[in-house]
């Protein structure tokens, strides 16, 4: 191999370099780092050095980066792969100059704002999705329908579950008062009730652990235009088999009764979501389901359907004198 050689102007030669490595702080941004130099062996003249100037810029950013929970390369590689979405259309997507990603992975580092919003959408496909449906019409449809199916594929809207998208409207129809919130709480119940009689769960799509409770994201999605408000839905006649109305009719009797905010406590004291959330999944496991669906029935004496009041008032008095009675 050719030996590495530099000018010193210092020698007026060429000279085999030796390099030393200094601790250097950049005190403006409190960063300290390992800066390399090259010297001359002859007469310990400081030289210059492309290379050494690229390595020191290296270990600078990565200084920065570190101390300031940057965004990596590598995680923005991820959140490309996870999306399947091209490095020049999730700019597009998220509102972003065309070639922002290509910066960022050629090594520019982003600004700390810049980089706590991508990891955001790294961590919320939710999020993602809002930012996907508002821009596609800025990235081709073949760039959208890949991304889209695979945030589908993500968020457990995968499956034409009609059976799912029926029992949401009877509740709306039936409950007449239900926003999102509370529609995704008695769906979740009515599941639970489901699998305590028939040893199954009622839906084959996954459930979510979002931040309020259970979700179940195509319904979700399906009626997020309404917010918070009552969500407004026309009387269709759809299929609901006599085990599964039964089923709703109980749920909405027993569990229709509470707001969202108070069905969001029940979930959140409940051992499926917790522990869905604390092992940081993006789905509560259908056995931990069971499991809980089995527990209660064992523990509150469940042998008929409307049983599930005993536990629904048992979760009022347990919420009441927690917030109320104080």
């Amino acid at each position: 191999m050719k030996e590495k050689l530099l000018y010193c102007p210092v020698c007026k030669k060429e000279v085999s370099y030796i390099t030393k490595t200094i601790k250097t702080k950049d005190e403006e941004q409190n960063i300290s780092y390992d800066e390399l130099i090259a010297i001359c062996p002859n007469c310990g003249e400081e030289l210059y050095s492309d290379e050494l100037m690229k390595v020191n810029t290296d270990n600078y950013k990565k200084a920065y980066s570190s101390i300031n929970d940057i965004i990596t390369k590598e995680e923005i590689e991820f959140i490309l792969k996870k999306y399947r979405i091209s490095k020049r259309n999730l700019p597009l997507i998220l509102g972003m100059g065309e070639q922002t990603i290509t910066r960022y992975l050629d090594g520019y580092i982003p600004r700390k704002k810049i980089s706590d919003f991508l990891k955001d959408i790294n961590d919320s496909p939710e999020m993602y999705y809002e930012f996907l449906e508002k821009n596609k019409d800025k990235i081709k449809n073949s760039a959208y329908i890949k991304s889209k199916n695979e945030l589908d594929s993500i968020l457990g809207i995968e499956f034409n579950d009609q059976v799912l998208e029926d029992a949401a409207e009877y509740i709306i129809i039936k409950n007449e008062e239900t926003t999102n919130l509370e529609l995704q709480k008695m769906l979740y119940y009515a599941n639970v009730l489901y699998i305590i009689f028939y040893n199954k769960q009622a839906f084959i799509s996954r459930c979510g652990a979002w931040q309020h409770g259970p979700v179940y994201g195509r319904i979700y999605y399906k009626y997020k235009s309404f917010g918070n408000e009552i969500i407004d839905e026309d009387d269709n006649e759809n299929y609901i088999d006599d085990k599964l109305k039964s089923i709703l009719d109980s749920i909405i009797k027993y569990f229709g009764c509470y707001s969202g905010k108070v069905l969001s406590y029940f979930t959140h004291s409940e051992s499926p979501w917790k522990k869905a959330i604390e092992n940081k999944n993006e789905y509560i496991d259908e056995t931990d389901i069971i499991e809980f669906a089995h527990k209660i029935k064992k523990e509150y004496d469940i042998k008929e359907i409307n049983d599930i009041r005993k536990y629904s008032e048992a979760k009022y008095k347990e919420y009441n004198d927690k917030f109320i009675n104080i």
